[in-house]
């Protein structure tokens, strides 16, 4: 038996979806198919899902699988190094995924909070090469906090050239609240240090390539050595796989 039990919205009964890339709004990117089968997650959404319907729970008021960036808005907490081109190339793309699950043994939330891709099935899920570490989390009516900071998670947008940059992040730390009063829509905050890794990084924007240290200019956090970073956000309930 699984150890962890996911609980999620019935996507066809209340008609929330994954939502769709703007073809405004930047570069879309290609759709990534992992080599595995979808894992037993997906059928346990459908389970869930009926079992919300028998009891007459509102499916869009019970906790989902996970919520996708829509919009955000990032900025150096050194603001005037960060670069507003880059910020909107982040803008237009989804930068990260919140996912979360809980154990079955001990009824604790899990969650992580890092750059997606989508799957052949239209799920979000996070790649092997980018992992991101769980943390705890509560997750109340109105709110969500992490428990804790990820010690690694990534953060991912669309450069000028159309190539997938990834940056690396630490301490990551999210809090958000639920503004309908479900848990539909989640608005909140992702604070985080960008590793010194990340410093040789080559995004192409519309005045040639720069690397981001030269972006970011001198580290502003020494432990971990690296830049702070602030995400405002606003992100919908989405099929976002745990594993």
């Amino acid at each position: 038996m699984r150890t962890k039990l996911m609980l999620v919205i019935g996507w066809l009964s209340v008609g929330c979806a994954v939502p769709a890339e703007d073809s405004t709004r930047g570069q879309s990117e290609p759709l990534a198919t992992p080599a595995a089968s979808p894992s037993d997650a997906m059928h346990e959404r459908a389970v869930t899902s009926q079992t919300h319907a028998a009891l007459g729970v509102d499916p869009v008021c019970a906790i989902p699988p996970g919520w996708i960036v829509t919009s955000a808005s990032a900025g150096s907490l050194s603001a005037p190094t960060f670069s507003p081109e880059i910020a909107s190339m982040i803008d237009a793309s989804h930068p990260f995924s919140i996912g979360v699950s809980d154990s079955a043994a001990t009824g604790e939330w899990s969650m992580r909070a890092s750059g997606t891709l989508t799957d052949q099935w239209g799920d979000q899920y996070f790649p092997p090469d980018h992992p991101a570490d769980p943390t705890g989390v509560s997750i109340a009516a109105a709110s969500l906090a992490s428990l804790g900071a990820e010690t690694t998670a990534w953060m991912r947008f669309v450069d000028a050239k159309s190539a997938m940059i990834w940056v690396p992040l630490s301490d990551v730390v999210v809090s958000g609240q639920f503004p309908t009063g479900c848990h539909d829509v989640l608005t909140g905050d992702l604070d985080a240090v960008v590793q010194a890794s990340a410093a040789s990084v080559v995004v192409t924007t519309s005045q040639g390539d720069v690397m981001l240290g030269d972006v970011f200019g001198g580290f502003d956090s020494a432990d971990p050595p690296g830049w702070r970073i602030h995400v405002a956000f606003e992100a919908h309930a989405g099929p976002v796989r745990p594993d």
